[in-house]
């Protein structure tokens, strides 16, 4: 079992690998910039799935603990909840791309998770 940090880290970079990847530069928007990048906030939001916590509460408090070193700029709780939701679209293609990508065809055997995730057929 992967401990936080490298868990952390190695999801980072598939996510950020993933949204260089994918991801055509937008223009930016008026108003100061974001201090954490679209990336870490979908780092967050799959971590924040993890079952060890209870509530968003739950892993907030963890969060303002353990991960300001990993996220020097860690929003508010509103202010994730408002940027994760933009990105709903994102994460759906992300979590689809993850699934396919370790996938394997020949399996006889496949391991189902119930985190609710929109049937996208």
């Amino acid at each position: 079992m992967l401990d936080l940090d490298s868990f952390l880290v190695s999801l980072y970079v598939l996510i950020d690998d993933w949204w260089k990847a994918n991801r055509s530069p937008k223009p930016s928007k008026p108003g100061r910039p974001s201090l954490i990048s679209e990336p870490e906030i979908l780092t967050l939001a799959i971590l924040a799935q993890w079952p060890r916590f209870r509530s968003e509460r739950d892993f907030w408090r963890f969060a303002d603990v353990h991960l300001q070193e990993y996220f020097p700029t860690l929003p508010s709780q509103s202010q994730f909840n408002r940027k994760a939701r933009a990105l709903e679209a994102e994460m759906r293609a992300f979590q689809l791309h993850l699934a396919q990508t370790l996938a394997d065809p020949s399996a006889v055997y496949h391991v189902l998770d119930t985190t609710l995730i929109l049937r996208l057929w």
